[in-house]
């Protein structure tokens, strides 16, 4: 790791730490992504993973990513 927090790399380990070294598709890839950019967020005090908003984040992050 190059010790940048913003580095790709970090969001890469935790991804693959959380599927266990198994394969996983894009929309899995995906959700993991959203879930770990809203809980890793610190610009909110408060944490709330809401259904509608978390749907919205996955589609973003399948557009953006593949």
């Amino acid at each position: 790791m190059d010790g940048n927090e913003d580095s790709p790399l970090v969001i890469t380990r935790i991804v693959e730490r959380a599927f266990l070294g198994k394969e996983y598709s894009d929309p899995e890839f995906a959700y993991a992504i959203a879930i770990c950019k809203t809980m890793l967020n610190p610009k909110h005090d408060a944490l709330q993973m809401k259904e509608a908003i978390l749907k919205s984040k996955v589609k973003y992050y399948l557009v953006g990513l593949f």
